[in-house]
């Protein structure tokens, strides 16, 4: 699939054309009271509708959830 496609095929999945076609996602590991926290910077993104962050922050926090499972039952 060329990359105009695939561009267009995601964006169709709940974003709309203010969706920027390229944003950057820095994560940040650090540690806490002896846990690890996670710091998620995004840019690219200045534009973007306020449901269209909200729908951002939501895909991330469903992410991290999954993983936060995987890394649960690798404790096991």
């Amino acid at each position: 699939m060329d990359e105009s496609k695939a561009t267009n095929s995601m964006r169709t999945k709940g974003m709309d054309e203010g969706w920027p076609l390229e944003t950057l996602a820095a994560l940040i590991f650090d540690e806490k009271d002896g846990k690890t926290r996670l710091t998620i910077i995004s840019s690219g993104i200045s534009n973007i509708s306020a449901v269209n962050r909200d729908n951002m922050e939501q895909g991330w926090r469903e992410s991290l959830d999954k993983l936060a499972g995987h890394l649960n039952k690798a404790k096991c």
